[in-house]
């Protein structure tokens, strides 16, 4: 049947077409490689998001620390946030004299 050798063909091409448009390579398997100095160097896009919550902006945990003092507020936050900010809440929890402003469920 010509039908169906213009429909097998039709098939082949797109399987064809599907498979050669997707690729699944990765440049670099994620990973976070962690220094003897503590230096920290992400492999892959997911790897460096993960390393700003390791690496918080030191700048922008001072300039929160310094806000909430002035404020004399707290901040109570959730875990289903930006990796970045997740990371200068956490820097911030730790600082001496912020352990009970910062709340993190």
């Amino acid at each position: 049947h010509p039908k169906s050798t213009t429909t097998a063909a039709s098939l082949r091409s797109k399987s064809t077409a599907a498979t050669s448009t997707y690729d699944q390579s990765v440049d670099a398997f994620p990973s976070i490689v962690i220094g003897p100095d503590r230096s920290i160097e992400p492999q892959g896009s997911f790897a460096e998001a993960q390393a700003q919550f390791l690496d918080p902006d030191p700048e922008a945990v001072e300039a929160l620390r310094i806000g909430l003092l002035e404020a004399n507020m707290g901040i109570v936050a959730h875990y289903y946030m930006d990796v970045e900010l997740q990371g200068v809440l956490q820097a911030l929890k730790q600082t001496p004299g912020m352990e009970k402003r910062v709340g993190i469920a």
